[in-house]
């Protein structure tokens, strides 16, 4: 096929899919919102879109060539539209992660407003403790920030990750001839140093100071260090807290004690003479106290996280910044010593790549899904941010992928499409109950996925298992003593839909009870149903016109429907999503399709009371039939 033609399919498909009410021409909101949507509208590649896009008026017309010049040759545009990046439903993890930032700085329960304030470095004790903000970036440089956000902090001990990568990349595992690689079970600015006279690695102040020495023996300076930052984190120059670093300079006792006793231990690169070697420890702890005191902001950390988690690769330049060994270095040093002495601890309970600092920064990288980063000077007792911390906690209460060495079933998993846990979980156990899989519903038990929940419609696998006769399937679900009542959204339980006196029987025994009668259900052939398939009934339910579209744009099946003959436009038309009944109709749902108790959208609108698509459907199915 030429590359041609099979770019304007897709951008005719596009155009289509985009359309929210089959006007013919689309815009600027329909064309940009799945961008917002997704969290990627400062991605490099679409910068020119936005730009042309946010000069227009908001009803003017966007005809098609116009549309298809714009996204022209735009690949990752593509996978924006179809919900393709680390986080499909990117809305959703942004609206939890905001829930979970406002708890914790509302702190009802008095949980997060302990800790105090580093005073050992005396602007760090100028701090309010009230200051908190959070910001991640995904490995698709999908991006979300809340709190006081602008206000910059010094990097302090994050800025090891930042000089140790720098340094490993350029002369990868010589730098532990000098650092070694194991936690030093000591605080972090303690003068010890392990069998071999080295700092026990580069996360304690000791290490730190020596990953400098080697960055200045590598002849690089402070900029190389920022420009390094800066491409890492593609935003602007970080720059020095000029005060701060005289400061630290002034008043950092410990660390010159750190850099005499290595100079005792002879541990720096050797100089011609001891003068020499003397002016070079000066020069290194000078570049220390520098990267300390380089000024922040958490977006800049969690896009540099995001790089780390990403394999090395900047995700909004797609700029290889370094080696997949560095990165595993770095990240094994974070997961191990980067939490000074409660990495033990953080690790066996949290499980992440972390690594903060006395001024209250917290970067935790989530290798392949991206990293974020928390900002709030009280620490606890090992030095690490209270709120940092229970940040982190409350997204490892919701999702499964915030801890590398557990994985809950029971907890979302970030990088699923919407509704695709649901799917693989409640819908999985209905569909296995309806066909009478004993061993599918065992299996799935023994990975703690309910047999008990209901679908969109209410309906649990107890109600399919009756109304396919399945007796064994429902003997198994009653030893688990399921709900023997549950009723769907028509008031129907599972002893409603049993048409033989031997299942009616069974389900008497174990206490069933009729619930609203029903018009007789009819089984239908199910063909295979695919996630998207599923998907998109649950998107119609919920009024998702953006998940719509997207799945449209995949190349959707718009009419497929469920184990009870339930489509898309049943369910949209069941919850009173007009918006949602129209754009389905719009683009080819039948409304004269019935389930199997006989009903179609108009009924399902009628027994609801939504009036709105009630009139609509009417008015669509007077019309005559092409």
């Amino acid at each position: 096929m030429d590359p041609q033609t099979d770019i304007d399919a897709w951008a005719q498909s596009a155009y289509r899919a985009l359309d929210t009410d089959g006007k013919g021409f689309l815009l600027r909101h329909e064309i940009l919102e799945p961008i917002y949507e997704q969290g990627v509208q400062n991605h490099h590649t679409l910068d020119n879109l936005i730009k042309v896009l946010s000069q227009k008026k908001e009803q003017e017309p966007i005809q098609f060539k116009e549309f298809a010049k714009l996204t022209h040759g735009l690949i990752f545009l593509k996978r924006v539209y179809i919900w393709d990046l680390t986080i499909p439903h990117f809305d959703s993890f942004r609206k939890k992660l905001e829930r979970s930032f406002k708890e914790i700085k509302s702190d009802v329960n008095n949980e997060y407003s302990w800790g105090e304030i580093a005073t050992y470095i005396p602007p760090l004790a100028k701090a309010d403790p009230n200051w908190f903000s959070t910001s991640f970036c995904s490995t698709d440089g999908q991006l979300c920030k809340f709190g006081d956000q602008e206000k910059f902090f010094s990097i302090q001990s994050i800025g090891k990750v930042v000089t140790y990568a720098f340094l490993h990349n350029m002369i990868g595992d010589e730098v532990h001839k000098w650092v070694g690689e194991e936690p030093s079970g000591v605080a972090f600015n303690a003068p010890i140093f392990d069998k071999l006279g080295r700092p026990h690695n580069p996360m304690v102040n000791a290490g730190a100071i020596m990953v400098c020495s080697l960055i200045i023996y590598q002849n690089k300076s402070l900029e190389d260090i920022i420009d390094f930052f800066q491409r890492a984190s593609d935003t602007p120059r970080a720059k020095i807290d000029s005060q701060l670093y005289l400061e630290e300079k002034l008043t950092g006792y410990n660390n010159h004690a750190l850099a005499s006793l290595m100079l005792a231990n002879k541990a720096f690169p050797q100089q011609t003479n001891a003068e020499e070697t003397k002016r070079f420890s000066d020069s290194a702890l000078d570049l220390y106290f520098m990267n300390c005191s380089l000024m922040v902001n958490v977006e800049q950390l969690a896009r540099f996280g995001a790089m780390l988690a990403n394999n090395g690769i900047n995700p909004t330049t797609g700029e290889r910044i370094l080696s997949p060994k560095t990165v595993q270095a770095v990240v094994t040093l974070m997961t191990t010593c980067g939490m000074y002495n409660g990495a033990g601890k953080f690790t066996k309970d949290l499980g992440v790549p972390s690594k903060s600092g006395v001024s209250g920064g917290l970067l935790t990288v989530i290798p392949g899904i991206g990293a974020f980063c928390t900002w709030s000077p009280p620490l606890n007792e090992e030095g690490n941010p209270v709120r940092g911390i229970a940040m982190i906690y409350k997204l490892n209460s919701i999702y499964s992928n915030f801890n590398l060495f557990h994985k809950d079933m029971q907890k979302l998993d970030v990088t699923r499409k919407p509704f695709q846990t649901k799917i693989h979980n409640t819908q999985a156990a209905i569909q296995t109950a309806a066909e009478g899989d004993i061993e599918g519903l065992i299996r799935l038990h023994n990975s703690n996925v309910s047999l008990d929940e209901g679908d969109y419609d209410q309906r649990t696998p107890l109600h399919l298992a009756s109304a396919s006769g399945q007796i064994e399937a429902v003997k198994y679900l009653i030893s688990l003593k399921v709900r023997i009542n549950p009723t769907d959204r028509w008031g129907a339980t599972p002893l409603n839909d049993a048409k033989t006196k031997k299942m009616q029987d069974l389900l008497l025994k174990a206490g069933a009870k009729k619930g609203v009668e029903q018009l007789p259900y009819q089984e239908l052939q199910l063909a295979n149903v695919s996630d998207d398939q599923y998907s998109l009934i649950y998107a119609a339910a919920n009024n998702d016109i953006l998940l719509m579209k997207a799945l449209h744009l995949k190349g959707w099946k718009v009419n497929s429907y469920d184990y009870d003959g339930r489509t898309a436009l049943s369910l949209a038309a069941s919850e009173g999503h007009l918006v949602a009944v129209k754009y389905l109709v719009v683009h080819g749902a039948d409304p004269r399709h019935k389930d199997a108790r006989g009903n179609d959208a108009l009924a399902d609108a009628i027994r609801e009371n939504k009036n709105e698509v009630v009139t609509y459907l009417k008015t669509i199915l007077e019309r005559p039939r092409l």
